[in-house]
């Protein structure tokens, strides 16, 4: 009797460390992901910046602003 509790007891051990390995390695793979999505963003992000297109804007807002005061 008490071999048989004693066998399902380890069984249960085994199952539940089964089950949390899993559920770890599920939160891995998820926090990957979205740390490469993260990456993705940030490289996609500085490729299509454009600094030249941002100080033209300056400048026209500035030639603009100095035209009309005088």
């Amino acid at each position: 009797m008490t071999d048989s509790r004693t066998f399902i007891f380890i069984i249960l051990c085994f199952i539940s460390t089964k089950l949390l390995q899993k559920s770890e390695m599920r939160k891995n793979m998820v926090m990957d992901l979205i740390y490469r999505g993260f990456i993705y963003a940030a490289n996609y992000s500085e490729s299509h910046f454009n600094p030249r297109r941002s100080q033209i804007k300056t400048e026209l807002r500035y030639l603009f602003v100095t035209t009309l005061n005088r």
